[in-house]
C-alpha cells in the first residue's frame, strides 16, 4: 500500500499561512490601525459518527462540554479550535 500526500493542497495551505503572516507583518510595519484580531475557527461535530474525525486522542480535541462552554448549543458534540488560521479586520477603522 502506498500513501501519497495531497501536495497540491499542502502547497495551498503553506501559501495561505505565508500570506497570513505577511498580512500581519505589513500591518505592523506600516502601523495600519485596522483592528486586526486573530479570531480562530471552531469546527464542530454535530453527529456521533463525526466525532472520530476530530481525533479524540490528539491534542486540541474539544469534548462536548468544552465546546458547549465556548458556544451554547446542544447540537455540538465535539470540535477543534484553531486560532492561527484566520483573522479579521474592522473596515470602519480604515475610514
Amino acid at each position: 500500500m502506498t500513501c501519497t500526500l495531497p501536495f497540491d493542497r499542502l502547497g495551498e495551505t503553506v501559501a495561505e499561512m505565508h500570506r497570513s503572516a505577511q498580512d500581519k507583518q505589513t500591518i505592523e510595519t506600516y502601523g495600519i490601525d485596522c483592528g486586526f484580531v486573530r479570531s480562530g475557527i471552531l469546527a464542530v461535530a454535530t453527529r456521533e459518527h463525526e466525532v472520530a474525525d476530530f481525533g479524540p486522542d490528539t491534542p486540541g480535541f474539544l469534548d462536548r462540554d468544552t465546546v458547549r462552554g465556548l458556544v451554547q448549543s446542544s447540537t455540538y458534540l465535539a470540535g477543534r479550535l484553531t486560532t492561527d488560521e484566520s483573522a479579521i479586520v474592522d473596515p470602519a477603522w480604515l475610514a
